[in-house]
């Protein structure tokens, strides 16, 4: 059932004969789509539509009305309604004539602008000949833009078309080494550039001027290695070949200095990964700790106790930040009074004393301590009183109960 929408409309102009290319267009949630074409060549140049149907519809999609054409011209209009509603329609040309048709350029001329509709061509690639007494069949495709956030209600668009055909004198398209360049923007995650494919004679120069689009990266170039970091120059083509769009993705690794570092290796540095490559590599640098510490290495988490070693290999995925990270390397002194219990119900005081090139004790510090009948005897359990200490402090003491106890410690 056709839906009580506001209509706009698209109109396509083809001026001297009617293919379709790969494109963006522009329409709007109800999109009337005219492919026009006039021709004044004698009666042995035919090219005409013969035929336009629907083929193929997705979500809400709906033709607003039948498809109807004339001899070169073609009209189509479409409801859509919602992201991911498209339609698609066929549109066969025949070459009814006596002379093979080449189509030698495709010249458009966007009148307006709305990003809401967007409609696509396949079905022909630029130099193809259209023999005489043969037919090729066009897909247009008209779709919700699945990257439209805005509100598309009420907008509309225009674009003329002007597809060029030519003829060799004598009615024949002469045989040639025309080979097809084919551009693949899609094995390494772009967005479909089958438009730009198109048929060249033997030694002409590739077009290398196009760009590609990824989501996230930036386009390098083109290249016949899918695998590729680089694009190509130049190129000649004497065979068919396929150019692949290559892409790049810097992201930049952070070193910063955790706390009892005195320097790093570096500061910073880039790390690209290509195509369709889920990370890419750098080497942790160098770390330098201050005097009385020692390097526990890199971590994404500041003053870490444990980390990744300078040296190593790691894998990164996105911009991230590596923090150095350093601990004490002098242990402390710690004084018992007395050092070993004889008598029931007894305390014992414990002081622990830092170096001064060490960091100190953290504010109110725990003191772990267990109990053993013999100094070379590890005990099997442990506890822990709790100091008063600053932040810093070099020194503490704390009073340990040896309630309890009976025997000698």
């Amino acid at each position: 059932m056709r839906r009580d929408k506001k209509r706009n409309k698209i109109i396509i102009f083809i001026l001297t004969g009617i293919v379709c290319m790969m494109g963006v267009g522009y329409a709007a949630f109800n999109t009337q789509l005219d492919i026009k074409g006039t021709s004044s060549i004698d009666s042995k140049w035919d090219i005409r539509i013969t035929n336009v149907t629907e083929s193929n519809k997705y979500g809400s999609a709906e033709s607003a009305k039948a498809p109807s054409w004339t001899d070169l011209t073609a009209n189509m209009e479409a409801d859509l309604y919602s992201k991911g509603d498209f339609i698609e329609y066929e549109v066969t040309i025949e070459n009814k004539g006596t002379f093979d048709a080449k189509l030698n350029d495709v010249i458009t001329n966007v009148k307006s602008n709305n990003e809401a509709v967007k409609i696509t061509f396949s079905g022909y690639t630029k130099g193809q000949t259209l023999y005489k007494n043969s037919k090729q069949i066009i897909t247009v495709k008209i779709e919700y833009n699945p990257e439209y956030e805005g509100d598309a209600s009420g907008s509309s668009g225009e674009i003329e078309v002007d597809f060029e055909y030519g003829q060799n004198e004598g009615g024949t398209i002469v045989p040639s080494e025309d080979y097809l360049v084919t551009y693949d923007c899609t094995t390494n995650g772009g967005t479909s550039c089958n438009g730009y494919n198109e048929y060249l004679p033997t030694g002409s120069n590739i077009n290398l001027s196009y760009t590609s689009e990824k989501a996230n990266y930036d386009f390098v170039g083109w290249n016949t290695d899918k695998d590729a970091k680089e694009g190509l120059d130049n190129l000649i083509i004497d065979s068919d070949i396929t150019l692949y769009a290559i892409f790049k993705k810097d992201m930049k690794v952070t070193y910063e200095k955790g706390s009892n570092v005195s320097s790093v290796g570096k500061e910073s540095e880039i790390c690209t990964m290509y195509n369709n490559e889920e990370s890419c590599q750098v080497t942790l640098p160098s770390i330098t700790p201050n005097a009385g510490y020692t390097s526990v290495g890199w971590s994404t988490t500041n003053n870490d106790t444990t980390g990744i070693a300078p040296g190593e290999t790691i894998n990164v995925k996105e911009d991230i930040i590596y923090y150095a990270n350093a601990i004490d390397n002098i242990a402390p002194t710690i004084a018992l009074s007395p050092d070993t219990l004889e008598e029931y119900a007894k305390t014992v005081n414990v002081t622990v004393t830092l170096a001064d090139e060490g960091s100190g004790l953290k504010a109110n510090q725990n003191i772990y301590y267990a109990w053993s009948t013999s100094k070379t005897t590890e005990p099997t359990y442990s506890s822990y009183v709790t100091t008063s200490n600053e932040e810093g402090a070099k020194e503490t003491s704390v009073t340990i109960s040896a309630s309890g106890l009976t025997g000698t410690y």
